[in-house]
């Protein structure tokens, strides 16, 4: 043991070897010694006995650094989580680190990804925007935890809601809740709001069959079956806490008592439909029956029917039937026929037609049927006591799996799934989502019609609708959004002029509001201003400046990646000139432009032109030479012109179009209140002042190419104003050799080209 200062004094020769000596033995030793060496350098060795480690003194000389323990067991520093303990030479803050006793944790990017402890494992402690996904064989996103949206994945790649199952093509993606127990335990699905239990789905071994079981809460135990439609889900029927069955209403009719087991509700009046399927009805055939049941005692007996039958042989478009009603005889129990009415009108009372079924059960839960096969009952009808959970007034249904509808024989119609989904014309799921609960297909394609049954419709009658509702908050449904069908007129025979609204609910609102409507015409409003014949896009309360209307090709990807037009709100009050035209765009208040473009505007026109007031009542035709008065107006007499132009023949732009500003403002604008016949009569008076107005001006080129009525002249030749007979002006070609001053600077363009006509293109130069 020992150290050194590694200083080697002067002395005498022996001095200095045992000096020298002394240092090599503190090296060799690693300065071991039980206290630091009294003279410390960076990165100097030092194996402390006391401890029993080697430490390195640190690059600041005022610390030390453990490296391991003097037997050779390997130490690092605990480290943090954006300077491990133990990290890589290209990547300082990724590797292993000790949070605390008992912690090794994993560091990535200077972020903590895993901490394993005595206690548990924890992945993404610190809850990191960090996705954990595991990958089995032949599928990358087995168990995938979608760390930024708080969403787990079973075999999605995307996953779209708090629990997302996806199955591969050709499998079958089901979820599976399983009880080994062999007496009464439940294997569910249980569903909660908060701490309150609002259900659950499931069964138990005391029986084969699924149980669709509501809150326990007892007065507002309901089921309710909903219907998809537009971007929600609407009520259609229910199961009360009474066990009554509501269709078209979600409360009881009022005064109703619990024993009004099915109550049916529309406003266009309810309608209870029993029909035959068969295609060869005779004289005898029953086409529907009504069975009247009761349970005196603990016997069910049949009181009354009411049956449908054929009178004769039917065929396509004839249709003989009759309606028998029997009731059951005082000290009977069974009924008699009592009256008939066949297909001429003709009523018939008493009669001998007997006929009777009876379930009976000495079972205080009340009768019902079982369906099955070798002593295997899966499937049950009858009283619900005995069946589901309701009461033996009820009529119960329960199927192991699904509960099916066929007519015409065994050709399925419809189905309600294991999953409550409700199936019209289909066997198999359109959409496997178990909120889908209404799914319908044809393969003509199919269609949901919805009549009014009123013949004498006016303008704005409903013809049909489809409305939201959301129960959010207190438990209260209110409207949300609407899609209304209305009549736009009185409708007549071959004549149904209708429109379709829609309506949403503003932020902060309890209503609908009608944003958008599709008229009878075709056109379309949106907005505001609905109803007006033509189409039209609003903002809504939109200021000045702001977003109203864009139409692009970007998209997120495979799209481009820019808008192509975005119109803005407009607040001033300048008017865009009334002529015909094809667009108007009118200006911004503040910066006064109207039009902001990133590439070129291309016309097909050649020169540019402005319009300027005529000092007279006379015409020029396009590439007429005329003149500018000292008044700055137009003139067609040589000896008033201070200055010559050509007037334009095809001009890509036009400026000064403000020359209708002399007979005022268009008539129906926003704030004209006058009636339709006022403002059509106005216009007609307007059109001609416009038409007046624009008679006091014309079109002249300042720039471009311009063809002009002069004949005779060659490539590179200049127009020159010059005075006709009658002190009139017109254009002289001249070469430029032959030019004076005067005439260079009066002459209103350099001839470029001549026209299959003979005369001279060119370009213009305002004299």
């Amino acid at each position: 043991m020992a150290t050194h200062d590694y200083v080697i004094a002067n002395g005498t020769g022996s001095a200095v070897r045992s000096d020298l000596n002394n240092a090599l033995a503190a090296i060799v030793s690693n300065n071991s010694s039980s206290s630091e060496p009294a003279t410390k350098y960076a990165y100097q060795w030092w194996a402390d006995t006391t401890t029993g480690q080697l430490k390195l003194r640190n690059s600041a000389n005022n610390g030390w650094v453990t490296i391991f323990e003097l037997d050779g067991t390997m130490l690092m520093e605990d480290g943090t989580v954006s300077a491990p303990g133990l990290a890589f030479a290209s990547d300082l803050n990724t590797g292993f680190f000790s949070g605390g006793a008992d912690k090794l944790n994993f560091a990535t990017g200077g972020a903590e990804r895993l901490e394993i402890g005595s206690s548990e494992v924890v992945f993404n402690d610190p809850s990191n925007d960090v996705d954990f996904r595991v990958e089995s064989n032949g599928n990358t996103h087995m168990l995938f935890v979608d760390a930024g949206n708080d969403r787990i994945g079973i075999g999605a790649a995307t996953v779209d809601e708090k629990l997302h199952l996806e199955g591969s093509s050709g499998a079958n993606t089901n979820i599976k809740v399983e009880s080994t127990a062999t007496g009464s335990e439940r294997s569910s699905i249980e569903f909660y709001n908060g701490a309150i239990s609002r259900g659950r789905v499931g069964g138990d071994n005391s029986f084969d069959g699924l149980t669709l079981d509501s809150s326990t809460t007892s007065g507002t135990s309901v089921i309710r079956f909903r219907t998809a439609g537009g971007s929600g889900f609407n009520e259609k029927a229910r199961l009360d806490a009474s066990g009554r069955l509501l269709v078209g209403t979600s409360s009881a009719i009022s005064g109703s008592s619990t024993n009004d087991n099915l109550q049916l509700v529309n406003s266009a009046g309810s309608i209870l439909s029993v029909a035959s399927s068969d295609t060869t009805i005779a004289d005898g055939t029953r086409i529907g029956e009504i069975e009247f049941w009761g349970q005196p005692g603990s016997t069910w007996g049949n009181f009354a029917t009411i049956s449908c039958k054929g009178d004769a042989t039917a065929a396509s478009n004839d249709n003989p039937g009759r309606l028998t009603f029997s009731t059951t005889a005082d000290g009977a129990s069974s009924p008699t026929e009592r009256l008939k009415i066949d297909s001429s009108g003709t009523s018939t009372f008493s009669g001998t037609n007997d006929g009777v079924v009876q379930l009976t059960t000495t079972d205080s839960r009340g009768a019902f049927m079982r369906f099955g096969q070798a002593g295997s009952y899966h499937n049950m009808v009858g009283c619900a006591d005995g069946i589901t959970s309701g009461d033996k007034e009820d009529l119960g249904v329960r199927a192991a799996d699904n509960i099916i509808f066929a007519t015409g024989g065994s050709t399925e119609r419809a189905r309600i799934d294991s999953s409550g989904r409700l199936l019209v014309g289909t066997s198999s799921l359109i959409d496997s989502s178990t909120a889908s609960n209404f799914q319908i297909a044809n393969a003509s394609g199919p269609r949901l019609a919805i009549g009014r049954t009123d013949t004498s419709v006016t303008e704005g009658n409903l013809l049909g609708a489809i409305d939201f509702y959301g129960n959010d908050s207190n438990g209260t449904y209110q409207q949300c959004s609407r899609i209304l069908a209305e009549a736009d007129g009185t409708h007549g025979t071959g004549d149904k002029p209708s429109r379709l609204a829609f309506y949403t609910t503003a932020d902060g609102a309890s209503s609908a509001t009608e944003r958008m409507r599709i008229r009878s015409d075709g056109y379309v409003n949106a907005g505001g201003f609905l109803g007006t014949s033509y189409h039209r896009f609003n903002g809504v309360n939109a200021s000045a400046g702001s977003n109203l209307f864009v139409v692009s090709g970007y998209q997120n990807s495979g799209g481009t990646n820019q808008d192509s037009i975005v119109v803005f709100a407009c607040d001033d009050s300048a008017q865009t000139n009334t002529a015909s035209t094809i667009l108007k765009v009118f200006r911004h208040a503040s910066t006064q432009r109207s039009i902001n473009a990133a590439g070129s505007i291309n016309a097909s026109g050649n020169d540019y032109a402005e319009y300027m007031t005529k000092a007279g009542n006379f015409t020029l035709a396009k590439g007429d030479v005329c003149g500018i008065n000292s008044e700055g107006k137009l003139t067609n007499v040589f000896a008033d012109a201070i200055s010559f132009v050509v007037k334009s023949t095809d001009p890509s732009y036009v400026g000064g179009d403000v020359w209708h500003k002399t007979v005022g403002a268009e008539p129906g604008g926003y704030d004209d209140d006058r009636t339709e016949e006022e403002i059509a009569a106005a216009k007609v008076v307007y059109e001609e002042a416009l038409e007046a107005a624009r008679q006091l001006v014309d079109r002249i080129a300042f720039s471009g190419q311009v063809p002009v009525n002069v004949t005779g002249a060659t490539p590179g030749q200049y127009i020159v104003p010059v005075t006709t007979a009658d002190g009139g002006i017109t254009g002289e070609a001249k070469n430029e050799a032959n030019l004076t001053l005067a005439e260079y600077m009066q002459a209103v363009g350099k001839v470029i080209a001549i026209e299959d006509d003979g005369r001279a293109k060119i370009v213009v130069k305002v004299a």
